[in-house]
């Protein structure tokens, strides 16, 4: 592989600054993430985690972090009186 170039997740070649748990605006965060939102800057490698429906890059914690937020997301947007009920 060329300079600054390393396996990510899938089999992937990532730029070695672009392989960071939350991407490259996470960088810096020294592993921590902030306000409780998923990215915390972990340097990554092959077993990184992948979410489709975004595209960002995460280490195992903040993907469960990352789920979570989606799926409370959608709950609180669920209205429950917008099922048609049947007669």
């Amino acid at each position: 592989m060329e300079r600054g170039v390393v396996p990510g997740p899938h089999s992937q070649r990532w730029h070695s600054s672009c392989l960071v748990c939350g991407g490259r605006q996470a960088k810096g965060r020294g592993g921590r993430r902030v306000n409780g939102q998923p990215g915390c800057g972990k340097q990554l490698d092959s077993s990184a985690k992948r979410d489709t429906g975004t595209g960002g890059v995460w280490c195992r914690d903040c993907l469960v972090c990352a789920l979570e937020s989606r799926w409370q997301r959608f709950i609180v947007t669920a209205d429950p009186n917008s099922v048609a009920s049947s007669p």
